[in-house]
């Protein structure tokens, strides 16, 4: 005769298995689900960049272009203060361009990535995306600048 003890030891047994092939398989599921979020999150960092880096050496020709025009303006052209503006901006366009030959690149083939490889492709994206971002900005506020300077003069002109 079969003991109860055994048939309930049996059926925990085979549930208790069948509970590990189920977590094995969900956790495959998860690391493959993983691995395709971060795929999609590099590619769309990657494209994030792309447009980041397409136009900012066109951006700080413009910015230049406004500082000088209204430097001239203020009747600052050839000063120290004009000095001073071409050697900052000369040295940012130099750094833009040592920046820009490092740049990460699209080369796709990320589904052959680990998780580990994936995060540290992506760290680096973002941390590029966050230099040119940062220079991007710099210039912004100064564009921002001679933009208010514009409007106040032209302001006292109406007068």
């Amino acid at each position: 005769m079969v003991d109860l003890g055994t048939v309930f030891g049996i059926i925990g047994m085979v549930t208790g298995l069948a509970s590990l092939v189920v977590s094995i398989k969900n956790y495959l599921r998860i690391s493959a689900l993983k691995s395709l979020d971060m795929r999609i999150k590099l590619q769309e960092s990657l494209n994030d960049l792309e447009l980041t880096r397409k136009g900012i050496e066109t951006f700080l020709d413009a910015v230049d272009q406004s500082r000088q025009r209204v430097m001239a303006a203020k009747g600052l052209l050839n000063s120290g203060a004009w000095e001073i503006w071409k050697k900052d901006i000369e040295g940012d366009k130099q750094a833009l361009q040592r920046l820009l030959v490092r740049a990460p690149q699209n080369v796709g083939g990320y589904e052959k990535l680990s998780a580990v490889d994936l995060e540290t492709q992506l760290v680096a994206v973002h941390r590029y995306t966050g230099e040119l971002k940062d220079l991007r900005a710099k210039y912004q506020r100064l564009l921002d600048e001679d933009d208010r300077w514009r409007e106040m003069r032209q302001a006292q002109m109406t007068r």
